[in-house]
């Protein structure tokens, strides 16, 4: 209980801080479309850093901003009642899906504390075809057992339901040895310490192989290059920015 406390104190703590600097930041040549506050420029962030790639109020990154626009905009997300779970919560966005009064919001993840459910996506305690959507972004690269975890998320869901998935992309094929657990050597290979392999593009195969129907949407090239320059998207050019939709067939 005391650390459950002390975390919600410290994410206050932040919430303050963060508003504050968003103040003293305003501006208009920046908008992030999650928060709505404009700046004169966003702070950079990254290894190897990318400028202008963090809002200074909400702490959303440019794939969360792209998928926050593509939620609102292609999904109307707000607009009729839906049940949706959001793995590890990105803070912008959850604040973003929080705030919508149609929604039933519920967010998990592995840690206790950073979500309304402690959970291992491997070993997910919801009854089957609870929630409506699922919502899943950057997550399944840290996890081992990435196949029972992908057969999980269609589990929950309801027959006609949606699963909106985001992943590190890189080259055609997937990069993964189980074998490698040296630190270094996970971040030359996968890119981070604590990715366990490198998604390709064959992604869409293991969707579809958990029983998922795939959609995959470039949505940055849906955009204007104006917006795309002044919220700090995607690239167009960056498989990062792939929306992988799972959709799962009515019985």
């Amino acid at each position: 209980m005391k650390i459950l406390r002390s975390l919600k104190w410290k994410a206050l703590a932040r919430s303050v801080y963060y508003r504050v600097r968003g103040l003293l930041m305003a501006g208009k040549k920046r908008h992030c479309p999650l928060c709505g506050g404009s700046f004169h420029r966003f702070l950079s962030k990254g290894d190897p850093v990318r400028a202008e790639a963090m809002c200074p109020r909400c702490l959303s990154l440019e794939r969360h901003r792209l998928l926050g626009l593509f939620l609102r905009r292609e999904l109307s997300l707000g607009k009729n009642p839906v049940s949706l779970v959001h793995f590890a919560p990105e803070p912008g966005i959850r604040e973003h899906l929080k705030a919508l009064p149609t929604l039933h919001y519920v967010t998990c993840d592995l840690v206790p504390g950073r979500g309304d459910v402690a959970a291992d996506l491997a070993r997910l305690g919801f009854r089957s075809e609870t929630f409506d959507m699922v919502l899943c972004c950057h997550v399944l690269e840290h996890v081992q057992d990435d196949n029972t975890a992908l057969h999980e998320l269609w589990r929950i869901l309801k027959p006609g339901g949606l699963a909106i998935l985001q992943v590190p992309l890189s080259g055609d094929i997937t990069d993964e040895d189980s074998s490698i657990t040296d630190l270094e050597e996970r971040r030359r290979r996968f890119g981070q310490e604590d990715h366990v392999r490198l998604y390709g593009k064959d992604f869409k195969n293991r969707l579809q192989n958990a029983g998922f129907q795939v959609e995959v949407v470039e949505y940055s090239k849906q955009l204007d290059v104006v917006e795309i320059e002044r919220s700090r998207l995607m690239a167009n050019d960056d498989a990062e920015d792939w929306i992988f939709l799972a959709h799962k067939e009515n019985s």
